[in-house]
């Protein structure tokens, strides 16, 4: 707000102290249908060399052409080298006539004899204050964008450190919770391995009974079973072969 307060009070002090030629060129803007026929009538004149005619018919071909060295979209500057081209090529034609042709042409369009010379001057003069606003524009914007990234760098040294803050109380509140979660587990855990390790503990005497009980009546089983005779039978198979 600072700023953009500040911004209006240069612009209407400039304003004040660097006025736009606002009447000049309104003059100049009127009496170009008048450098229209002065042109007209120049290209005629049969008393004017070829060189300074063609810089006249050259001119007016300026006038209408679509490539300009400043393109006319661009506000007054994209007029005002039109405007300059036009009234050199006047001047360098009228330049080559005597002093009474040139009045009998200025006379029959409604121009005075100083009229081209003051015209080339606000040309000069309006161009020159077109070039110090754009600068004083261009500042403007500048300005303007050192005083965004000034907020911008400003947000971000308060924000930055609030996070930072909020970042370490989250991992403090972690190392806090995490240990304490761990311990309830273990706790949780404990006395459940101690009852599985009482259980197995009384159960193993039985178990290594019931075991040993298994084994012993398997030996005797072992036992009592018939063992085959290694006695050979008269007639066997074997007395048959081995007798052949």
């Amino acid at each position: 707000m600072r700023h953009a307060m500040a911004d209006a009070v240069y612009d209407r002090a400039v304003s004040a102290a660097d006025p736009f030629p606002r009447e000049r060129f309104a003059s100049t803007i009127r009496r170009m249908p008048r450098y229209a026929k002065l042109a007209w009538r120049l290209g005629r004149d049969p008393l004017i060399s070829r060189a300074r005619r063609a810089a006249v018919i050259a001119a007016a071909g300026y006038l209408v052409s679509p490539i300009d060295a400043v393109p006319g979209v661009i506000p007054v500057v994209g007029q005002l080298d039109d405007i300059a081209v036009v009234l050199a090529a006047l001047r360098f034609a009228m330049a080559g006539l005597d002093p009474a042709r040139r009045r009998e042409h200025l006379d029959a369009v409604g121009l005075a004899d100083g009229d081209l010379a003051d015209d080339l001057r606000t040309v000069g003069v309006t161009t020159a204050w077109t070039l110090r606003a754009g600068g004083r524009t261009t500042g403007k914007v500048i300005r303007g964008g050192a005083a965004t990234a000034g907020k911008a760098a400003g947000t971000a040294r308060r924000t930055v450190p609030a996070a930072a803050r909020r970042a370490s109380a989250v991992a403090t509140t972690t190392r806090a919770t995490v240990p304490a979660a761990a311990d309830q587990v273990l706790d949780r855990a404990r006395p459940v391995a101690l009852r599985v390790v009482k259980i197995g503990t009384a159960t193993a005497p039985a178990t290594r009974a019931a075991v040993a009980t298994a084994a012993s009546a398997a030996r005797s089983g072992v036992r009592r079973l018939p063992r085959p005779s290694l006695r050979r039978k008269p007639g066997s198979n074997d007395d048959r072969g081995s007798g052949i």
